[in-house]
């Protein structure tokens, strides 16, 4: 009778038959270096830096944008470019001292100037905007401005300048400029209902003429 053959007891850590253990999926040999792959970029995305930079550049651009933008109006303000700096309305006064104590005390308008030669107030009633009052000139109101109205002078950069254009606009002037005893150079004209008006431009006091 034949007699049965024992098996043969396998320990936990015996390999059978020289056969390789199985390795887990996502296990580490010991010993194995392990490489951190970096983490993949989306298509069409830019790094950190690249994106900082584009931004910085479309902030530029907008800058610039915004600035253009800004002196394309203040070159419209300029009246045609004209280059008028400031507003002065000359007015005929026939009681000056009445006129002087109610800007000067009474509105308390501090800034201005007085020629006693030519018996010429100017007061500063704003930035760019002066107010004149002078004596009544001799001779027909009509030779000076029409009664009761005031003369309305632009100050400007340059009036030779400003005589130019506007004559190669058709505008007619009374005169071409020249240089006035109160120190400026002034070109005078009228508008269409006669009002007096003048472009003016400060002259060096050096250079003015005698009065």
């Amino acid at each position: 009778m034949p007699t049965a053959r024992r098996a043969r007891a396998v320990t936990p850590k015996t390999h059978v038959s020289g056969a390789k253990p199985k390795r887990r999926a996502g296990a580490v040999t010991p010993g194995a270096r392990v490489s951190r792959a970096k983490p993949k970029r989306r298509a069409g995305t830019a790094s950190v830096p690249v994106q900082r930079a584009a931004l910085a550049r479309r902030a530029r651009a907008a800058k610039k944008q915004v600035a253009a933008r800004a002196a394309t109006r203040r070159a419209r303000l300029v009246a045609g470019g004209l280059g008028i700096t400031g507003i002065h309305v000359s007015f005929t006064s026939h009681r000056p001292e009445e006129v002087r104590r109610f800007f000067l005390e009474s509105l308390a308008l501090g800034d201005h100037a007085e020629d006693e030669g030519l018996g010429y107030l100017m007061v500063r009633a704003a930035a760019g905007a002066t107010l004149g009052f002078g004596r009544a000139l001799p001779g027909p109101p009509e030779a000076w401005r029409p009664p009761r109205e005031p003369m309305l002078v632009l100050e400007v950069a340059d009036v030779d300048r400003a005589h130019r254009l506007l004559s190669a606009r058709g505008v007619t002037f009374l005169a071409p400029p020249a240089d006035m005893p109160w120190g400026q150079r002034v070109a005078m004209l009228r508008d269409p209902e006669g009002r007096t008006m003048c472009f003016a431009q400060p002259i060096p006091r050096r250079t003015r003429p005698r009065a």
